[in-house]
């Protein structure tokens, strides 16, 4: 199958959205932030806390990007944060609590390399539309299960231990997929 044009699907904790062709590129970084070596700040998070939702929130993603020219299939993914969609309570505004959301980005990231070596190891090619598609669902899949798993053993930052090992193993993980950094 030949896909036409760039098709952009991007993936956030707490909903699954299709996005139009016009919305990648300067649009796509006007509304979002891209994971990089750079932390988080406060500053960064700009909604409307919730409180029934807790102290702070991150909302994250990772998208991709995939179209077929001549023949040839190309594909791009990124981790991207949203800082409208993002927010602090003032009461927990503290570099610990920054620290468990900035992880949660992080987590975004190790997802959005591991996507990044699948469909470069899956030699997928323009016919692989199907194929691709199902990767990038079952990654969703494995990562929303991992921010949850993540938020239940730390029990969202109150658990210090917990939050030391899962600060170690994200950490490492990254180090492990480093190459496949955006």
């Amino acid at each position: 199958m030949n896909l036409q044009g760039l098709k952009t699907i991007l993936f956030t904790i707490a909903f699954l959205l299709f996005l139009p062709n016009s919305w990648a590129g300067r649009n796509a970084e006007q509304a979002s932030i891209r994971w990089s070596e750079t932390p988080l700040s406060w500053k960064d998070f700009k909604g409307i806390p919730d409180s029934k939702h807790g102290g702070a929130l991150t909302a994250s993603g990772f998208y991709y990007n995939f179209k077929c020219e001549n023949g040839v299939a190309e594909w791009e993914v990124g981790a991207v944060f949203f800082p409208e969609k993002s927010y602090v309570n003032p009461q927990v505004r503290h570099p610990y609590m920054l620290a468990h959301e900035q992880l949660h980005f992080d987590i975004t990231e190790l997802f959005a390399r591991k996507l990044r070596k699948q469909l470069s190891e899956g030699n997928i090619g323009c016919e692989d539309q199907a194929e691709v598609e199902y990767l990038c669902e079952r990654m969703v899949e494995e990562w929303r299960a991992f921010q949850q798993q993540y938020d239940i053993e730390t029990r969202h930052s109150m658990e210090r231990d917990a939050q030391v090992f899962w600060n170690s193993m994200i950490r490492d993980a990254l180090k492990e997929l480093e190459v496949w950094k955006d």
